[in-house]
């Protein structure tokens, strides 16, 4: 089990690290159908369709192409897997997502072997929407700020045990032991000069810093939690008037968050919902709330964090 420089924890209080086999493989998507890939001398289940739809013809932009997918392999479920979250790369080897979904393989690490990650290099029109991924396993991976739960106040707590989960310090730093970009380089494409059929782009996402002002137009992108699995992208400007005080609707000892109105009337916030303003990221998905009939969505705001996100799972961090 990996341990940080910086640690002092015992083995049994270190922060959530997985280490398991990596594999890499292209897929294209075409059919909805389960099948067996041999990777490494192992037999995984993968899916040749993705098993969520991108909207292409709900998009007037493929900015949140950059925006990758996490999935549990699960015979049970349709395509062979279930969402876990949603996340943005970092750099070579490390994403940034929700803590949540992971919180549970800290008592059955054995399910991690079953988790991979999808990043979307190519989408097309050929008609309909035809992808092209590269498709990770994870190398490691642990929460930016790591609470024990007796740490924990009994206030933050949501849901029964042996499930419950808090909204504290919801960020988690996921490693692929291949990197990203052994393929072909990060894009430096602007957002206007990505188009269907741009082929092999992979996107590093700014991370907010202290400081920096969360501005309209704001936008963010999930998983949709109503219904049929689908990726859905939402803009706001200053006349939708989404940015509101959390104060107002919660506690300031949960965390540190952004929260937006839920003007849409969703039920429900992706954990890893990507909040983005001026290219830059501010707010990774947490949960929704709703007081009497004002709903809000919460976003940790990554901007206190940003020092530990940038160190958090590196080499450095890791030795």
């Amino acid at each position: 089990m990996q341990r940080s420089r910086s640690s002092a924890r015992k083995p049994e209080e270190a922060a959530l690290v997985f280490v398991l086999m990596l594999a890499l493989y292209n897929a294209v998507s075409h059919a909805d159908e389960v099948v067996v890939k041999t990777i490494n001398g192992k037999q995984l289940p993968w899916t040749t369709y993705v098993p969520v739809s991108y909207s292409c013809q709900e998009r007037d932009t493929l900015f949140f192409n950059r925006v990758v997918l996490v999935f549990l392999n699960s015979k049970d479920e349709k395509y062979g897997c279930l969402p876990l979250s949603m996340g943005v790369i970092l750099d070579k080897n490390r994403i940034l997502t929700s803590y949540n979904p992971f919180k549970k393989f800290t008592r059955d690490s054995s399910i991690v072997n079953e988790i991979h990650i999808y990043v979307l290099i190519t989408l097309e029109l050929k008609p309909g929407c035809f992808h092209t991924h590269q498709i990770h396993e994870l190398w490691s991976g642990r929460q930016v700020t790591y609470t024990p739960d007796e740490d924990i106040p009994a206030y933050s707590w949501h849901g029964l045990r042996p499930n419950r989960h808090s909204p504290l310090h919801d960020l988690m730093i996921l490693r692929v032991k291949t990197d990203f970009d052994k393929s072909f380089p990060f894009s430096k494409l602007k957002e206007s000069q990505v188009t269907f059929g741009t082929k092999n782009q992979i996107f590093i996402m700014l991370i907010a810093k202290p400081g920096d002002k969360l501005t309209y137009p704001v936008r963010f992108a999930q998983i949709n939690v109503d219904g049929g699995r689908k990726l859905q992208y939402y803009n706001d400007d200053s006349s939708d008037d989404v940015i509101v005080n959390c104060d107002s609707y919660i506690s300031k000892l949960l965390g540190h968050f952004i929260c937006i109105r839920n003007i849409y009337q969703k039920r429900g916030l992706t954990s890893g919902a990507v909040l983005v303003s001026n290219e830059t990221v501010f707010g990774i998905g947490s949960f929704a709330y709703k007081r009497e009939n004002v709903g809000i969505l919460v976003f940790t705001d990554v901007r206190p964090y940003h020092d530990l996100i940038m160190n958090t799972m590196t080499d450095a961090d890791t030795e």
